[in-house]
């Protein structure tokens, strides 16, 4: 596209969303600006083809060396089938894959029973799938629980009481209160999850915004469907994330220049429009037309989102969005938690679940062989005369059921009918043992793979609690590697959100020049055993604060939770009594008490309950004033006050306002973030 039609969108919507041109430092021209649809679509193609768990397939020199020397021999995939797709066909739950999942013996191909003995073995097949319970109690162990999350100042300039600018507060305040609605209409942790749950099985994982055409009906003067949002709030409205797969996206990065660019595709359907921007909207229902986009940083700073069709050499759609620097499209990256060796012991297991029922019914039933027996019945006789044929009756098996045998008969060389010595052999049902010991040993053998063994060492009675607790803390480490990413896409989703919905709404950088996003994973380990519990308690107030406690046993919103226990009667008991043996040890060395609850930090109304038989609490007496107005001036004998018992620590005269000094210093926490 010619630099004068650029600038001319450039000005076209500049003048539509309001935003104020603002002279930039000029930037190398992009890598990307001359990128076409085949070029787009040809990088996502190798991006997926590059990506895989197996190594030995991926031109890496590894495989089998024959003894003479030589090249190494490859050793071949199961099937043509990429393992990344093979780990998300597990993880949906087909494990049969055409066939491909059964790992048993099966007739050569050109047999002509092929068909039929594969047949019945895929109605027996029998799958446990342990792929998808590994891949969902990671993911879960990272985002289960609800991220901590907020926005600080982008820079760090804090006033004499160690707090933001009151300005900078505000705003921070009115960006929570914009995107937190964001987030829980548009599902934000669901998405995430699914995320995760790809990046485990694939290495990486895409998330993007967009704006849904079918949301866009203005148009400029040049015909160009526009976006008018009169404020953030209402540009948020048209802002939707995605989770792309990775082999339709990729986020790609130019080794010379180190800028990246987004890229997805997508073929148009039954939306009956295309994108925001086209020049010739699809009418047509049945449209298959495929799609190339790509979004980069151009040299001005815009960022800029270009879609190409395949049939079209220039792109369909453009436009520029004042983001920051930044692009609609992140990508997370981490070893993959499905490995071939997990593959490899999923088919076993399903080997092992599949002999269980097929061990049941071929040799769960006891087998007889009778030798030389006769079966009970008669002979057939045919006008008086024996025919020499052997007429049987049923023969009953079962419980309770009696049968009697005779020896078989044959005629010897002279003649002479003799019996046979009749013999029964039987043989007992065979167990399963076999396969469900194998089934265990694999499953076993997975959770190990994947660093999740304590699920079984759990109800295990042979591993100690310390065996347990080390295999957690493997788990928890696996958890960390996923935990830097989710925090950083997380990120991605708040700052990029903020910024496109300050750029459609005319006010680019409101709030994103000033603000950044901060998260927190709160990691799930599963429940804690009782020395670890015991751990966290008897930490409490020397290496943690209670509140860190808190989140470590799984509260999720521990400001509700002090909440309810302030008002439960059993928690201000236990309160009262840890309160009490502090001011106890304080106290006891002569320090007093009021200045022993300012230093455990007891509010003053509480301090005062606590002294409530001090005499500087009770009534202050005007010496000079008449004790008994009623009296006449006459005072009348009032009895001898009894002496009051000395309050541990000595005493000393208080006024009966005590002014608490102030801290020298003080600080707020971000709503919903934690440091």
């Amino acid at each position: 596209m010619a630099t004068s039609v650029v600038e001319k969108v450039k000005r076209a919507v500049r003048s539509i969303t309001g935003s104020q041109v603002i002279p930039k430092v000029k930037r190398p021209p992009s890598p990307f600006e001359k990128w076409t649809y085949q070029k787009a679509d040809d990088a996502i193609d190798e991006a997926f083809e590059n990506q895989t768990i197996d190594v030995a397939n991926n031109g890496k020199d590894v495989g089998i060396v024959p003894a003479t020397g030589g090249t190494p021999m490859f050793m071949p995939r199961r099937s043509g089938v990429n393992p990344i797709t093979v780990n998300r066909r597990f993880f949906q739950g087909d494990h049969w894959q055409n066939g491909d999942g059964w790992i048993g013996p099966h007739p050569e191909l050109d047999n002509t029973a092929f068909q039929d003995v594969m047949q019945e073995i895929a109605n027996l097949f029998t799958s446990k799938n342990v792929v998808r319970e590994c891949t969902l109690r990671h993911a879960l162990g990272v985002v289960g629980r609800n991220i901590q999350w907020g926005f600080t100042p982008v820079d760090p300039t804090v006033n004499e009481n160690g707090v933001p600018p009151e300005q900078t507060q505000k705003l921070i305040k009115e960006a929570e209160a914009l995107l937190r609605p964001w987030l829980l209409k548009r599902k934000v942790g669901t998405i995430l999850r699914d995320a995760v749950c790809t990046l485990l099985l694939s290495e990486r994982a895409g998330l993007q915004l967009m704006i849904p055409p079918g949301l866009v009906t203005d148009r400029d003067g040049d015909g160009n469907l526009v976006i008018k949002a009169s404020s953030v709030a209402e540009a948020l409205e048209y802002i939707f994330p995605e989770h792309p797969l990775p082999d339709n996206a990729c986020v790609i990065t130019d080794q010379m220049t180190k800028l990246d660019a987004g890229l997805w595709r997508y073929t148009t359907g039954e939306s009956g429009d295309e994108l925001a921007g086209s020049e010739t909207p699809s009418t047509t229902p049945d449209d298959d037309t495929e799609h190339v986009a790509i979004c980069f940083v151009d040299e001005d700073g815009d960022t800029v989102i270009r879609v190409f069709r395949e049939d079209k050499d220039e792109a369909t759609m453009q436009s520029f969005l004042d983001l920051g620097g930044r692009i609609p499209m992140f990508e997370m990256r981490r070893a993959a938690l499905i490995t071939v060796q997990v593959q490899q012991s999923q088919r076993a297991l399903n080997l092992a679940e599949t002999m269980i029922p097929r061990t049941a019914i071929t040799s769960g039933f006891m087998e007889r062989i009778m030798i030389d027996a006769q079966l009970p019945g008669e002979p057939e006789v045919v006008e008086g005369e024996e025919t020499g044929r052997w007429i049987e009756k049923p023969f009953y098996v079962g419980a309770g059921t009696t049968n009697f045998l005779e020896s078989s008969t044959f005629e010897d060389e002279e003649g002479r009918i003799k019996a046979k010595h009749a013999d029964v052999k039987w043989r007992e049902p065979i167990s399963a043992d076999g396969p469900i010991k194998a089934s265990d040993k694999h499953y076993r053998s997975i959770l190990d793979e994947v660093s999740q063994l304590h699920v079984v060492m759990a109800g295990d009675s042979n591993p100690s609690g310390s065996s347990r607790l080390t295999a957690r803390i493997e788990y928890l480490a696996t958890l960390q590697l996923t935990q830097g990413e989710v925090e950083a896409a997380f990120r991605f989703l708040v700052d990029t959100t903020l910024a496109m919905a300050e750029a459609l709404a005319g006010t680019p950088g409101k709030y994103t020049k000033t603000l950044r996003a901060q998260c927190a994973c709160r990691l799930d380990g599963g429940p804690l055993l009782p020395a670890e519990r015991a751990a966290i308690e008897s930490s409490i107030g020397k290496t943690i604060s209670q509140e860190t406690a808190m989140m470590l046993v799984g509260i999720e919103d521990v400001e509700a939770e002090k909440q309810r226990m302030a008002m439960d009667p059993m928690s201000r008991a236990k309160w009262g009594e840890a309160v009490g043996d502090a001011l106890n040890k304080l106290t006891a060395p002569g320090a007093p008490v009021d200045g022993a609850a300012r230093f455990i930090g007891i509010s003053e109304d509480r301090i005062r309950t606590l002294l409530i038989g001090d005499p500087a609490f009770l009534p202050t007496v005007d010496p000079n004033a008449d004790p008994n107005p009623t009296s006449g001036g006459k005072d009348p004998k009032k009895p001898e006050p009894e002496p009051q018992k000395p309050i541990r620590g000595p005493q000393r005269e208080m006024p009966e306002k005590m002014p608490l000094p102030a801290p020298a210093t003080s600080s707020t926490s971000l709503p919903g973030a934690r440091a």
